[in-house]
């Protein structure tokens, strides 16, 4: 339903601009009424089922009976220490900070609080771990690759869903060895175009110094593998030059103000002089 109020509207304002920012707009909006996510799936699946037809003999219908799992206090110690906190920072950066201000650049319209963002995960891992599941989130890169394949509203993630648990349904843990054949290539290239609306984001950045921060976070994040630190190095980098904008500007105030009112003095003075 998205994609498609989204076409209609490109196609209708296509025809009063410029053949420039016409081509301009296909990156982030698909001119054709053809939902290629789900077709490269698709493909993906065939292609499975091409190359080793004996996956079809590992299906079968019906839902797995799901198992209550209740951590032993060995694992609440672990998950804590060596998972949940190490993870928190990435968590509170990637799914709730970044989602937050993506969505609100990309959808101004339909303002997103922080807050609701991080009860969302939070509920998810807290109902999801007691049968199994693995840690889940929102993730800024999850939103990219919707946005970047046609997704504009909430229904996309909401059929997304619905159709997640109908296949569920049917086939229940049958479903592993589709996933363990599914072709990477496939999965790459399409993390490529997720990463590069991802990236494009960084156009927003205006002055040496934004692309200066910018930059040096991605290289810190790249060379240590680590994103915190990046992004802590960028923190300490941009409160530094906040502080140092401030004292710069208080200084500039406090010379023009002497000076102001050496100027003013020095007229008083010959204003009196007889």
């Amino acid at each position: 339903t998205s994609t498609t109020s989204t076409t209609s509207t490109t196609s209708t304002t296509s025809t009063t601009t410029s053949p420039s920012s016409a081509c301009a707009a296909l990156p982030s909006h698909n001119p054709r009424n053809i939902p290629a996510a789900l077709v490269i799936v698709i493909i993906g699946v065939i292609l499975v089922f091409a190359f080793d037809p004996s996956i079809v003999s590992t299906l079968s219908l019906g839902p797995s009976t799901p198992s209550i799992v209740v951590p032993t206090s060995a694992e609440w110690k672990t998950g804590i220490l060596r998972a949940g906190l190490p993870q928190l920072p990435l968590t509170m950066l990637n799914s709730v900070i970044s989602v937050t201000h993506l969505a609100n650049q990309w959808f101004p319209d339909r303002y997103i609080r922080p807050g609701s963002i991080a009860a969302s995960v939070g509920l998810m891992n807290l109902i999801g771990c007691w049968f199994g599941a693995f840690p889940s989130c929102h993730g800024a890169g999850g939103l990219a690759a919707q946005v970047r394949f046609g997704a504009r509203w909430g229904t996309a993630p909401v059929l997304l869903g619905l159709l997640k648990i109908s296949i569920a349904l049917l086939f229940g843990s049958s479903l592993i060895g589709i996933f363990q054949a599914f072709s990477t290539s496939i999965l790459g290239s399409m993390l490529v175009f997720s990463g590069i609306e991802l990236a494009s984001v960084a156009k927003g950045q205006r002055g040496e110094r934004g692309c200066c921060v910018m930059l040096l976070v991605a290289a810190i994040g790249l060379s240590t593998k680590n994103i915190a630190i990046g992004v802590l190095i960028g923190l300490v980098c941009t409160y530094m030059l906040a502080i140092w904008d401030l004292l710069l500007d208080k200084a500039t105030k406090a010379v023009k103000d002497w000076r102001t009112g050496g100027t003013k003095k020095g007229n008083t003075q010959g204003t009196n002089d007889p």
